[in-house]
């Protein structure tokens, strides 16, 4: 029985008592009238209350539900600031569930292709119907934009239910933050929403039995090897139960054999290698957008350079870096003015847009010596161009190779330091101090060091690894283990 209508019956149990109450006091002389009064005021009064607790368990309105879907729009939409602009990815979906388990996904263009804006469009249309797959799985290299087109499809599916145009309410959630401990996806599901969205677990109740959550999970690849089989096995249980939910799922390719014989999806979708084409036309709008190097730049020979110098390049999160450290915009915040390498490369902007090619690649080679200056890189892709420009593409490659290093280490480095400066609730306090940064726990040593729960320790230990601060690992025995990652401890 729901928690409404138990709590709506206890209501009508303390009516009846009070009334029970009142006629013992008539008929008993031996009952004290004080005490049947007592009995029935109490009586009376809980059932009141129990019973406004009943009535206030009641069915959101559209407009609050349409706040707590705009609340995870909003948390898309700042999780998509960080990825650049969009890219237009190629996208294989393979819809026929009979070929999906003997199709070989890595050689083969069987099925329909689509960009992934259509992808999405198209996932969303199908959702809306009541007979759509239960179980899709997305598939793609490391950093060939599956997340990013995740983000992108949850917003999409929040402005769809707001609008009213699908049922679906879409939930973003990353696998590596499951924990076999929570028993069920229900319960992680619930979790998860009201930890990240703010939305309440009797609301996540109600949108589950109404079957309108469409799960959408990102990196199932990185559920711990020691949990995987568990967490999959859950999965599989959730979308083929009668209450569970239609499922999209993200792995990197290298894993489709065992999501295959694990999960036996209803559909399959992969995302391509970047074309030579595409690449070109990202490239060609940010040189022409930016106006930093010569016109008469060899788009050719840039792209030609990008894939030989390392093939995967053409995947989109290293070509959203490159894109990066060509736009001069993106630097417009970083540095003081007084940066010598923020000097070096303008002088050399200042030389290229002159025409003294000789004196620019000295300058922007001026830049280079400078470590710590996030001008480094954007000046290490100017002269990689000078240099493909005059045929040096050996020296051309190598730069464009550091180039794309030095942004990776900037945009590493800047995301975990806005992890580590995100305040530390008490209980996150309390676990990262018993810690010490060379020495490894398990999840009974973090507890009895904090003298906190065993819950308590394991949700504060989460969320310190997910700002950064604590790394988890398994030893040889497969035993959860954690390490803090900081030498200093914190005062507040």
């Amino acid at each position: 029985m729901e928690r409404r209508h138990w709590t709506m019956a206890a209501g009508g149990a303390g009516f009846v008592l009070s009334a029970i109450a009142a006629v013992l006091g008539d008929l008993l002389p031996g009952f004290p009238g004080l005490w049947a009064s007592a009995v029935g005021v109490l009586a009376v009064g809980s059932g009141l209350l129990l019973t406004g607790l009943g009535l206030k368990d009641k069915v959101l309105s559209p407009q609050e539900e349409h706040a707590a879907v705009l609340r995870i729009k909003a948390e898309m939409s700042r999780r998509l600031e960080g990825h650049g602009a969009p890219i237009d990815l190629p996208v294989r979906e393979i819809p026929e569930p009979e070929r999906v388990l003997t199709v070989d996904l890595e050689s083969t263009s069987v099925g329909q292709e689509y960009t992934s804006r259509t992808f999405i469009s198209r996932l969303c249309e199908g959702w809306a119907t009541p007979d759509a797959a239960r179980c899709t799985l997305l598939l793609g290299a490391a950093g060939s934009g599956k997340t990013r087109l995740l983000y992108e499809l949850t917003r999409t599916l929040a402005d769809a239910f707001v609008g009213g145009s699908s049922p679906q309410i879409p939930i973003f959630l990353r696998a590596h933050g499951w924990d076999p401990e929570r028993t069920s996806v229900r319960r992680w599901l619930t979790d998860i929403c009201s930890t990240d969205y703010g939305i309440p677990p009797l609301t996540t109740s109600r949108w589950l039995r109404r079957s309108t959550v469409l799960l959408i999970i990102d990196g199932i690849d990185e559920l711990p090897a020691a949990d995987r089989e568990a967490g999959v096995d859950a999965l599989k249980t959730w979308v083929r139960s009668a209450d569970g939910s239609r499922v999209l799922l993200a792995s990197r390719i290298s894993e489709w054999p065992l999501w295959a014989r694990w999960l036996d999806p209803d559909r399959v979708a992969v995302l391509d290698s970047m074309p030579v084409s595409l690449m070109e036309e990202c490239l060609r709008a940010v040189l022409a957008d930016a106006d930093l190097v010569r016109e008469n730049v060899d788009l050719e020979t840039l792209v030609a350079t990008i894939r030989v110098s390392d093939g995967e390049l053409s995947r989109p999160a290293l070509l959203q870096l490159l894109i990066d450290s060509l736009s001069l915009p993106h630097f417009k915040d970083l540095g003081d003015p007084g940066d010598e390498g923020r000097a070096a490369f303008l002088a050399g902007l200042h030389s290229c847009r002159a025409g003294a090619l000789d004196q620019a690649k000295r300058d922007f080679g001026c830049a280079l010596e400078f470590p710590h200056s996030p001008w480094r890189s954007l000046a290490a892709v100017h002269l990689s161009l000078l240099l493909s420009e005059q045929g040096d593409v050996n020296a051309a490659e190598e730069l464009l190779r550091k180039s794309l290093s030095w942004r990776l280490q900037q945009s590493l480095e800047r995301d975990m330091e806005q992890r580590r400066s995100a305040p530390m609730t008490e209980l996150e306090l309390r676990v990262f101090n018993a810690m010490e940064e060379a020495v490894s726990y398990d999840l009974g040593q973090v507890s009895a060091q904090s003298r906190l729960p065993i819950s308590a320790a394991r949700d504060s230990l989460r969320s310190l690894r997910e700002k950064g601060l604590i790394e988890s690992y398994h030893d040889a025995d497969g035993y959860a283990r954690f390490r803090r990652l900081l030498g200093e401890s914190v005062v507040r």
